[in-house]
């Protein structure tokens, strides 16, 4: 990989693409690298294939942020927000960088920006969710109504693009606000730009956050949402680096 902390430089966005099926042999080193809290949890795993899923998105998140900032996985020290928004521990000073991690399905996204908030959010389309269901429970109104809008044959691809973006935001905001999903609102049309519409909490949040989706994957919807007007979005694929 080869990405110093000074590849990463204000206004970026970088994006990683990490395919979950790896190798046992691959799968094992990724699990030396791993802290004895991320250890007990992939153990609560009862299918060895998610527990396997777990150690390779968390063992290749170290492996990506040790060479950044050129240190070694186990190096890598993680701290938590009082809302449980996990940071990276920077004992060298400097500029933070800031990281967030989905996985789903296949596939698992890390975005990383330099003292910049930053969310991701990737989902497999399923066709069997209730999309109606869930998004009168979880989303706003007005976005509610909109998905209702959207033409039935285009509805599950709505739905599943607006909660990617969704979750991007509350992620990148770290809130932990109950509800916090209802107390906003994104675009829905898959067919146009992520837009932050309206946050009845945060009523100046239109002005200084943006959220942008991205089409990496077949079958998944994958959103990222950063604090800053103009981004500049990189997209990489992580392979396994020996360390």
């Amino acid at each position: 990989m080869n990405n110093s902390l000074g590849s990463l430089t204000s206004g970026a966005l970088h994006v990683w693409c990490i395919l979950l099926s790896q190798s046992d042999d691959v799968v094992h080193v990724l699990e030396e690298h791993l802290s004895t809290d991320e250890i007990r949890r992939a153990d609560r795993y009862r299918r060895e294939r998610d527990r396997s899923r777990y150690v390779v998105a968390h063992g290749a998140l170290r492996e990506l942020l040790a060479d950044y900032m050129a240190q070694t996985p186990r190096e890598i020290s993680f701290g938590h927000t009082a809302t449980g928004k996990p940071f990276l521990i920077n004992k060298r000073g400097g500029a933070p960088i800031r990281f967030n991690l989905s996985h789903s399905g296949e596939w698992a996204l890390v975005g990383l920006a330099l003292s910049t908030e930053v969310g991701i959010d990737i989902e497999q389309i399923d066709s069997d969710v209730s999309v109606e269901a869930i998004a009168e429970r979880f989303f706003s109104r007005s976005e509610f109504e909109a998905l209702q809008r959207v033409p039935l044959e285009q509805r599950q691809a709505a739905f599943f693009s607006a909660w990617t973006r969704k979750e991007a935001y509350v992620k990148a905001r770290g809130d932990g606000i109950a509800d916090r999903l209802r107390s906003f609102s994104v675009s829905v049309d898959p067919e146009q730009s992520a837009i932050l519409l309206t946050d009845s909490i945060d009523a100046s949040a239109m002005l200084h956050w943006r959220i942008y989706d991205l089409h990496i994957i077949p079958n998944y919807a994958a959103a990222v949402a950063a604090e800053g007007t103009t981004h500049q979005i990189h997209m990489m694929r992580w392979t396994h680096t020996l360390f």
